[in-house]
């Protein structure tokens, strides 16, 4: 009897260990294809188990880079905790950081659906983030109270959102954790009261708790903000610009720090007026210069331009141009300025720009395309006390050409282009004196198609050790960039970089 029993044990051992065997064959062996497939992912318990444990269970059948970011998750689970479905969306890098591609997986009723893209031309995946890593969301993830949450919650199925680096909307109910504080557990009432914190409009790493008919962007949601990693690299500066403006209740705003603050422009309404009529809705980002200190605005067709020297707090209108030197004689179209604002509001301007090197350094270049009086209007204007005072300099070019483009590498050496349309390219100017006296250019472009000659502009000019660096540049096709080199001691030969 012993022997038999002795004999049953051995088989079921054997049973036991060939079905251990086979599952771990199996883990090893199966690996999730593009489209869809039969998946049993068990009973897994977001609550006890964590975020990290979920995605080392999809690399075990996927092939993962180490490096990963997550960009989406849409967790449904149950009021236990017990995982119904998910949406999981990662981007993968290798050691450097370079990206691989982004990896999708969608889980639902014993089916896992799984696409790849790997990174390139046609699919450009965003460059690797420490905010999004999964190591470091898992530790915020594990910090946040969902379950104790969830039984403040009347319902039986719930979901939990993540979509990367959020732009918190400003005033909006969340539970703040920044600075490592504690998430409090609040009813909805308490959360709906901001007893939890208030959204102050800035980027964040931000988790979000709904019932299971909630949207991710949906108002039914407690918004977690976590603390973050790497607050360089919170906001993607692929999607914002760092310098930008708003029009928000007759008020403009102006930001430097990628929409992150905005401080308001004090101009007078009939130059908030003027601003409209000239630009519309749509302000060039050479017109306005933004800094932590010095914030400059050229608002209309007018030589003026409105100036702050701590930042944004106040705000004073300076005139450029003398009576004597305006560029139109009022009365000689009429004696009500509204009349002389509609005409002069309506002429076309090939570039405004204004631009500080430094607290105290900057300058202001206008051109005008117009057809009345005496042509073209190119002008320069040059500060060297913080804009409290202004030199006006002519620029180079005949009345027919337009300012197309301007670029200081320090208060005394520039360069300009103007052009006219029926000029076949540019022309280009130098300076070394800023802007008393102008010498031409001769840039050799070499043997491209006369097309990239065409609406040619200085895009950039510095000083890069002995020598200086000017980039030039076409609206048509901004890619098509020239580069060229001169010596700082010798502004009259320039060699262009070869391709």
């Amino acid at each position: 009897m012993k022997r038999f029993l002795s004999f049953v044990i051995c088989i079921m051992l054997l049973l036991c260990f060939s079905s251990c065997l086979h599952k771990s064959q199996r883990s090893l062996s199966f690996q999730f294809k593009e489209g869809n497939q039969y998946f049993e992912l068990g009973k897994y318990n977001i609550f006890k188990q964590d975020l990290a444990e979920l995605i080392n269970v999809i690399k075990t059948y996927s092939n993962l880079p180490d490096k990963l970011n997550l960009k989406i998750l849409e967790i449904n689970i149950n009021k236990n905790g017990d995982i119904n479905s998910f949406n999981i969306i990662l981007t993968g890098y290798n050691q450097d950081n370079n990206p691989v591609g982004q990896y999708d997986f969608k889980y639902n009723d014993k089916t896992m659906s799984y696409d790849f893209y790997p990174n390139n031309d046609e699919f450009n995946v965003n460059e690797y983030n420490p905010n999004t890593d999964i190591e470091f969301l898992n530790s915020e993830f594990k910090r946040i109270p969902f379950e104790q949450q969830i039984a403040f919650l009347n319902t039986n199925n719930y979901c939990i959102y993540f979509s990367g680096i959020s732009k918190i909307q400003e005033g909006i109910s969340t539970i703040d954790g920044r600075n490592s504080k504690n998430f409090p557990t609040l009813t909805l009432e308490e959360y709906n009261s901001f007893i939890g914190g208030v959204g102050d409009g800035k980027h964040a790493i931000c988790f979000k708790l709904g019932d299971e008919t909630s949207s991710e962007a949906g108002e039914n949601l407690i918004r977690y903000i976590c603390n973050s990693k790497d607050q360089d690299t919170l906001i993607n500066k692929n999607e914002y610009s760092q310098k930008t403006f708003k029009i928000l209740n007759n008020l403009l705003l102006f930001s430097y720090d990628y929409s992150q603050s905005w401080f308001k422009c004090d101009l007078a309404k009939y130059d908030f007026e003027k601003m409209i009529n000239f630009y519309g809705d749509s302000i060039p980002s050479t017109s306005y210069y933004l800094s932590s200190t010095i914030n400059a605005f050229i608002y209309s067709w007018e030589p003026a331009i409105y100036l702050s020297n701590n930042n944004g707090q106040n705000w004073k209108k300076i005139n450029l141009l003398t009576n004597e030197q305006q560029i139109v004689d009022s009365n000689s179209f009429s004696n009500d300025p509204m009349i002389v604002d509609n005409i002069l509001s309506g002429l076309g301007n090939s570039l405004r720009k204004v631009e500080f090197l430094n607290d105290n350094e900057g300058y202001v270049a206008i051109g005008t395309d117009w057809s009345m009086g005496n042509g073209g209007f190119k002008a320069l204007f040059t500060t060297n006390d913080s804009g409290n005072s202004w030199n006006k300099y002519n620029l180079p070019g005949e009345d027919n050409q337009l300012l197309t483009g301007i670029s200081f590498a320090d208060i005394k050496h520039a360069v300009v282009s103007v052009q006219a349309q029926s000029d076949e390219k540019p022309s280009f100017y130098y300076t070394k004196d800023g802007g008393k006296t102008w010498e031409n250019i001769n840039l050799q472009f070499g043997d491209e198609i006369p097309e990239k000659y065409m609406f040619s502009y200085v895009s950039s000019f510095e000083l890069n050790n002995s020598d200086f660096v000017l980039k030039i540049k076409q609206d048509s096709k901004p890619e098509a960039e020239f580069i060229f080199y001169s010596n700082k001691n010798n502004l009259t030969k320039w060699t262009k970089k070869s391709s």
